[in-house]
């Protein structure tokens, strides 16, 4: 009968459930990471597992995401990836900002469609908070937004200021000079971050002002935004599920003075091979120092301050302003 059918189809559905319950949960897809310091052979490395594994390589550089910034990035050119297909690499403009959540979103997608080919996805790089995003999953707190951001920093630095002013003047009450300035460093007051932590705490986010490492400027900085611009405090987001991967991580070091030899090689190769015409290129696209994620890395922020340094000596030479700006030719 038909209800005999339909008592029959249930169980059976009810049969399979608990088969399915029963049986193990199936495994994660195996994500390669390789990371460590400047100088000590992930790509060299990464290249040959990728050739061993049938891998593709997903680059969590925070600078090779830049198209025209090969040589201050070490960005592996074509013939150095031996064939291998590498992602995130030359995908944005350098006066375009690319942080940690559009590392994420863009290395996730990656990473399926890596998988979904039955490739082996090898992750290579040394950003340390783009890596602890990808493994930890990404935080729950809002993105950050320029004008919240820089409402922020102005409320951190009027806050330590502050601190530092009134704390000077008491101390100025009972002693002066090296004394005065021994027990400024010795309290604390002389970085103003206590007046930091007052502001944080008061704002509505206590708990994050007592769990902050001191003078950590950065995250005083994000936790003030945050409290600023939502009302509530960092630890009311509630932490997302981490990527649906098995991480098998490995750390690459070696000892230090090898590796600083190594680095101290590889920028002098950097300089003679064009990082300072690249740097001179953001220049004259009207990026100055310092003014984009491209501009603050370190190599690239040393050149672009190194060639206004420059032309301003030779306009003080010439009593007039450089012929050429920032070394172009």
């Amino acid at each position: 009968s038909l209800q005999e059918s339909g008592q029959n189809a249930a169980a059976a559905a009810a049969a399979q459930q608990q088969q399915s319950c029963d049986s193990p949960p199936l495994p994660l897809p195996r994500v390669l990471i390789i990371a460590g310091p400047t100088g000590v052979g992930k790509t060299a490395l990464s290249l040959r597992v990728a050739l061993a594994l049938g891998g593709e390589i997903v680059s969590a550089d925070s600078i090779q995401v830049y198209r025209g910034l090969d040589v201050g990035s070490s960005k592996p050119s074509e013939s150095e990836r031996l064939g291998i297909v590498h992602h995130l690499l030359d995908i944005v403009h350098p006066e375009q900002e690319f942080g940690a959540g559009e590392f994420y979103t863009h290395a996730t997608a990656a990473i399926d469609h890596i998988v979904r080919r039955g490739k082996v996805p090898i992750v290579v790089g040394g950003t340390g908070l783009y890596l602890r995003w990808l493994i930890g999953g990404k935080p729950p707190t809002p993105p950050s937004d320029p004008a919240a951001a820089a409402a922020a920093k102005a409320a951190v630095r009027a806050a330590a200021e502050a601190e530092i002013s009134a704390a000077t003047a008491a101390v100025a009450m009972t002693c002066s000079g090296e004394e005065r300035d021994r027990l400024l460093a010795s309290s604390g007051a002389s970085t103003g971050w206590r007046g930091a932590v007052q502001l944080l705490a008061a704002s509505g986010d206590p708990d994050t002002a007592a769990r902050l490492a001191e003078n950590d400027w950065y995250r005083m900085e994000r936790a003030v935004e945050i409290v600023m611009s939502t009302g509530r405090p960092v630890g009311a987001f509630k932490p997302a599920p981490p990527p649906p991967y098995d991480f098998r991580c490995v750390m690459l070091t070696m000892p230090r003075v090898p590796l600083y030899r190594r680095i101290d090689a590889r920028v002098e190769t950097m300089v003679r091979d064009g990082m300072l015409e690249e740097a001179a290129g953001m220049l004259a696209a009207g990026i100055p120092p310092g003014g984009c994620p491209a501009a603050r890395s370190i190599g690239y922020r040393h050149a672009m301050e190194f060639l206004v340094g420059l032309a301003e000596r030779h306009e003080d030479a010439a009593g007039g302003p450089p012929t050429k700006a920032w070394g172009a030719t």
